[in-house]
């Protein structure tokens, strides 16, 4: 078998790069020409080659988890940085390479093809579909859901990237306890009517007050954490850089993540708390 013949670091990926529609297999660059002959891509030194490559690695990553995305459900994905959990769900590539493989599209069925034999494309809705199908039942067997429900309840500022999104600029808010007082609205909406007042008017934020208001906020943040006790400290600190809750219950000693679920909602309320109180005296 070519397995045997020919040293290929990254074999159990060539399946994936056959299931990916033409325009997404296009998105990777040059590897949209690797013979679509399973035995051609294998035998040539070229592809072998770049079948042995990391970048081939990376690629497939970013392939599967781009058709992945949609159907987990969570919008726009350029939003999040790589540290959001269902950001890493999706880029987990072995979930796809194992239902792939239910599928048909595994290093034996493609060695059982006959000699010579061209795989095509798949269409753009086929490829869909089945990944849809391959996400609803990885999400059903590792309880997609339920992950879902607690990275909700406790989102981070490493969830997100550097670029503006109003997802930021919603949790940025409700973190910092602060709004702008005055809405903004987009052109488009202004000129259909939806968002002018009584003059006629557009409605537009006040920048001056929003960093005034953040500056404030940030204050409050370096107050309030002065206020935590060390255990609660380290939580925070430890959630904010990126850790697991269940990196952060074996840090911390607790029996499971709940525990740390429990604290951080706990610190949260006591930010609500410190903040309302703030504001009662300013």
């Amino acid at each position: 078998m070519a397995e045997q013949e020919y040293k290929v670091k990254y074999l159990k990926l060539l399946p994936a790069f056959y299931f990916l529609p033409e325009s997404m297999a296009f998105q990777c660059g040059e590897f949209y020409r690797i013979p679509r002959n399973f035995r051609a891509a294998i035998i040539d030194n070229h592809w072998r080659g770049l079948l042995n490559h990391d970048i081939f690695l990376k690629a497939m990553q970013n392939a599967l988890a781009f058709m992945a995305w949609p159907h987990i459900g969570q919008g726009n994905k350029e939003v999040y940085s790589g540290y959001y959990p269902m950001y890493m769900l999706a880029d987990c590539t072995h979930y796809w390479l194992d239902e792939l493989a239910l599928i048909g599209y595994s290093v034996e069925e493609l060695y059982n093809l006959p000699i010579g034999y061209k795989i095509p494309f798949l269409a753009e809705e086929t490829a869909q579909s089945l990944m849809k199908y391959m996400v609803e039942r990885v999400s059903m067997r590792e309880h997609f859901s339920a992950i879902q429900e607690i990275v909700d309840e406790c989102p981070c500022f490493e969830d997100f990237d550097f670029r503006r999104s109003n997802k930021k600029i919603d949790f940025f808010r409700k973190w910092y306890h602060t709004r702008t007082r005055f809405e903004t609205v987009s052109l488009e909406e202004y000129y259909s009517g939806n968002d002018e007042d009584e003059h006629g008017e557009i409605n537009v934020a006040d920048e001056g007050v929003s960093v005034e208001e953040d500056i404030v906020a940030k204050i409050y943040v370096e107050q309030f954490k002065s206020t935590l006790a060390e255990n609660d400290m380290k939580i925070l600190e430890m959630r904010m850089q990126g850790f697991t809750y269940e990196k952060i219950s074996a840090e911390m000693g607790y029996q499971n993540h709940s525990g740390v679920l429990k604290r951080i909602k706990r610190i949260a309320q006591q930010y609500e708390n410190f903040c309302d109180k703030k504001n009662i005296n300013s």
